[in-house]
Formats: structure tokens, sequence, C-alpha cells
């Protein structure tokens, strides 16, 4: 199948599944009948765009899945109008640019994927709206800078998932105000340097720090996460050579 098929006789379809075709692009002359469509399923296809103002009918989606595409842009207000859109999954696309109101409108989305694509950097505000967020995979990406307000205003984010990127450092307050975070995920990178807790915002209660496999060369730097942030930790990860060194570093 290339195209997505009319809507005849499936008018109160809430489910519409079209996963592993060929089609290629998707109107919303096309999605127009699916109105009452609550999780559509496009993953496995080849589609390169979605064009603001797609969705704009189907304002009762809540799952939109378009996972193993072709899509390398997410334009403005692509998903504006779907008041209800709980879970995005755009993993394993080429996404290599987000603009920053990509995700204006859809404010009830709790979960976000978009790990395994190829964004090197993300807007600062670009998921300032959404502020329901409660899991975002950014993981397995080649993202190397983060700005310090990406996350302001996600106050509900409880994981945070960035590992397997290209990260140098953590930028002061990155985390400032993200009050129910448990989870931080950042293994896989190439941090060098980790400044305090308290300088990046993480003074709160974790259950994962994840920062194996990472560059960082002091010691020094990781044991403040010892003392200030791991009364409640459940995992507080590091490679095991590092692990060594705190050790021995605590014991003097």
């Amino acid at each position: 199948m290339t195209f997505i098929p009319t809507s005849t006789g499936c008018e109160n379809a809430t489910l519409l599944e079209l996963q592993r075709n060929s089609i290629t692009k998707i109107t919303s002359d096309e999605m127009f009948g699916f109105k009452n469509v609550r999780t559509l399923d496009l993953s496995q296809n080849g589609i390169s765009v979605i064009i603001p103002g797609t969705f704009i009918h189907n304002t009762k989606l809540r799952n939109i899945i378009m996972s193993d595409n072709r899509l390398s842009c997410i334009f403005s207000e692509t998903f504006l109008g779907l008041e209800v859109l709980s879970r995005i999954y755009l993993s394993r696309n080429e996404i290599n640019d987000i603009d920053s109101d990509a995700f204006k409108g859809s404010n009830s989305v709790h979960s976000g994927h978009l790990n395994e694509n190829n964004i090197h950097v993300l807007p600062e505000k670009v998921f300032n709206s959404l502020t329901e967020l409660k899991f975002l995979n950014l993981s397995h990406n080649v993202i190397y800078e983060l700005f310090k307000d990406v996350f302001k205003g996600l106050i509900k984010l409880q994981t945070l998932d960035l590992k397997c990127n290209n990260l140098i450092y953590v930028p002061h307050n990155i985390f400032q105000g993200l009050e129910s975070l448990a989870n931080v995920l950042l293994s896989e990178n190439r941090i060098i340097f980790l400044a305090p807790p308290e300088s990046i915002g993480l003074e709160m209660y974790l259950d994962i720090l994840d920062l194996c496999n990472n560059d960082i060369r002091r010691s020094a730097d990781v044991i403040p996460y010892l003392y200030n942030v791991t009364e409640s930790l459940c995992k507080f990860l590091v490679t095991h050579s590092f692990a060594t060194a705190i050790s021995k570093q605590l014991q003097r």
C-alpha cells in the first residue's frame, strides 16, 4: 500500500493501523474522514515529512506511532490542535532538525520518543509546552550540547533518557525545577566534567543516575553525588574502574 485508504465505512474507527507499508506521505485530506481515531500507527513506512495541519481534523488522537520512517524535520505546530495527544513515537527516523514550536498545542503529551535519530542540537525551549510530559527518550542520537532551558517547565518529567549521545558536559541548572525527576540516564556519552549536583539542579531525590562509560576524569567530580543525592538513590551507576577509584578516595 502506497497511500492512506479512504475512510468510507470506517468513519467510527478508533484504531488505524497502517504499519509495514510503502506510504510516503500523509495529508489532512487523507486523514479528514478518520475523526474518531485515537491511535494511528504508521510505523515502518517511507514517510519523509509531516506537513503542519495534517492532523487538524483528528482532535481525538491519543497515540501517534511513526517510528521507522524517513522523517528528517519536525516543523512548527506539527501537532497543533491535538489537545488529548498523550504519546508520540518518532523513533528510528532521520530527524536532524526540530523547530522550536514543533510540539506547540499538544500540551497533554506524557510520553515522547525521539530516540535513534540524527539530532545534534535541540532548540532551547522545544519541550517547554509539554507540561504533562513524564517520559522523554532522546537516546542514541548525536546530541553534543544542551541549552540550559531546554527542559524548563517539565515539572512532571520522571525519566530523561540521554544515553548514547555526544555530550561533553552537563550545563548549569539544566535540571533546575524538574521536581518530579527520578531517573537520569547519561551513560555512553563523552562527559569529561561533572559539576556538583546543586550546580546542575540535581538536589532532589533520584532513583537512578547512570553515568556509565563516560570520560569523567576526576573522581572528585562524582563524590558530591554520593553525599548529596544518594539518600534515596536506588542505582548510582559508573564504570567499575571509576567506582574503584572513588572507593579508594573515600577511604583516605
